[in-house]
C-alpha cells in the first residue's frame, strides 16, 4: 500500500503528464482552428461576393444625385419557383456568414483558452507537489475538481480528479500535508 507521500508524486506524474498533454492539444487546437476558420472565410468569399468587406470611404454617403442600382428580376411565369441570388441569401433572421464566423472564433478560442489554463495550472500543481511546496494543496484541489467536471476527459480525467481531491482530504493522517511540505515521508 502506498504511503501519503507516495500518493503526493503519483499525483504529482499525472498532473504534470496530462497537464502537458493539455497544454500541447491546445496550442495545437488554437493553432488548427485558426487555419481553419481562415480556410472557410476564404471560402465563402469566393463562394459569395456580396459577404465580401465593402471599400467604402468612411464617413462619405453615396450621393444623392446618384441612383442606387435595383438588381434586375428574372421573368417568371406562374409554376416557377424563384431562385435566391448572392444578395439574397441572408434573410432577415439569419446570420450572414461572416457573422458567424467570428461568432465560431470567438466561442472556440475562448474553449481553447480555458483548457490552456486549466492545463497550465494542472503543469503547476504538479510541479508543486514534486517540489513540496505549501501553496501546491490549494491549486491541486482547484485543479481537481476542474477534472472532476470535465466530461471530455471522462473517465480517465474525472477519475484524477477524485482521486486527487481523496488524496489532499485523507482523513487517516490528520496532518500528512504538513508533513509532506516539511521534507517528511508521512
Amino acid at each position: 500500500m502506498p504511503t501519503v507521500s507516495q500518493h503526493y508524486k503519483i499525483l504529482g506524474w499525472l498532473f504534470l503528464i496530462f497537464g502537458v498533454l493539455g497544454v500541447l492539444g491546445s496550442l495545437g487546437g488554437i493553432v488548427f482552428m485558426g487555419f481553419m476558420i481562415e480556410f472557410i472565410q476564404q471560402d465563402i468569399m469566393e463562394s459569395m461576393p456580396s459577404y465580401a468587406p465593402q471599400t467604402e470611404t468612411p464617413g462619405l454617403a453615396p450621393s444623392p444625385t446618384e441612383p442606387t442600382p435595383v438588381p434586375e428580376q428574372p421573368a417568371t411565369s406562374p409554376g416557377d419557383i424563384p431562385q435566391a441570388t448572392d444578395s439574397q441569401q441572408s434573410r432577415p433572421g439569419q446570420v450572414p456568414p461572416q457573422q458567424f464566423l467570428d461568432i465560431f472564433r470567438i466561442i472556440w478560442m475562448a474553449i481553447l483558452a480555458l483548457a490552456l489554463i486549466s492545463s497550465l495550472l494542472s503543469v503547476l500543481a504538479g510541479w508543486g507537489l514534486f517540489a513540496r511546496k505549501a501553496w501546491a494543496k490549494v491549486i491541486t484541489i482547484i485543479v481537481s475538481v476542474l477534472y472532476i467536471i470535465n466530461f471530455a476527459g471522462f473517465p480517465v480525467i474525472t477519475g484524477i480528479g477524485i482521486y486527487g481531491l481523496w488524496a489532499m482530504f485523507q482523513t487517516g493522517k490528520p496532518n500528512a500535508w504538513e508533513q509532506y511540505v516539511a521534507g517528511e515521508n508521512p
